[in-house]
């Protein structure tokens, strides 16, 4: 087998090494195709990292344009909203989270098994944020409704205050609960990942 160039340094032959153990454990290659699959592989993977740059970027594009889609009926149909940066806290964590859950790989945190463990202990005080506001929003919508809607929604009719009611209610239960529940899943699928990246050289 060739080993890998000296001028990747000391990052691309632990690349080299991940990769040639995953192969040998999934794959029966011949000598000689082995290690020019490998080789093609290290040349590649400044290209790929780029590429996960990009797809970071196009991700929190897509963040953005989701949060300003769903928040933007609420601040322009109510003079004060007071939790507007728990929604947008809700829907940046869901997406954000569940997309490191399903597409880790093309993240960039991929093999940053550091960064991991640090995102594992990040969690625990941001499900306590979650949950603090989950709950201040379900006790401000029985306020709401003992003190009135008037008070809260200003001069629209009522059926429009009941719509923007039931749409509030609706977008910042299920985006919140969406929160917790992925970023509860989140540091079992940091876990796995560091697993394996120690023992199969996969994420």
């Amino acid at each position: 087998h060739l080993n890998a160039p000296q001028s990747q340094g000391n990052q691309s032959a632990l690349v080299y090494q991940a990769h040639h153990q995953s192969f040998l454990s999934f794959c029966d290659l011949p000598c000689f195709i082995e290690p020019l699959i490998l080789d093609l592989i290290l040349y590649l993977q400044p290209k790929l990292l780029g590429m996960k740059w990009i797809l970071e970027f196009v991700w929190w594009v897509i963040t953005a344009v989701v949060c300003i889609a769903v928040i933007f009926p609420i601040v322009t149909g109510i003079e004060t909203y007071h939790f507007l940066i728990p929604n947008i806290v809700f829907i940046v964590v869901f997406i954000t989270m569940t997309r490191h859950i399903f597409l880790l790989q093309h993240t960039l945190i991929a093999k940053q098994n550091l960064l991991k463990f640090l995102l594992i202990v990040i969690c625990i005080p941001i499900i306590a944020y979650l949950f603090q506001y989950i709950n201040n929003f379900q006790t401000f919508l029985d306020n709401l409704d003992d003190s009135g809607w008037d008070q809260f929604f200003g001069e629209i009719s009522h059926t429009e205050q009941l719509e923007m009611y039931h749409y509030m209610r609706n977008e910042m239960i299920f985006f919140g609960t969406a929160a917790v529940i992925s970023t509860v899943l989140f540091p079992v699928r940091m876990v796995i990942s560091i697993w394996r990246q120690k023992n199969r050289g996969t994420v």
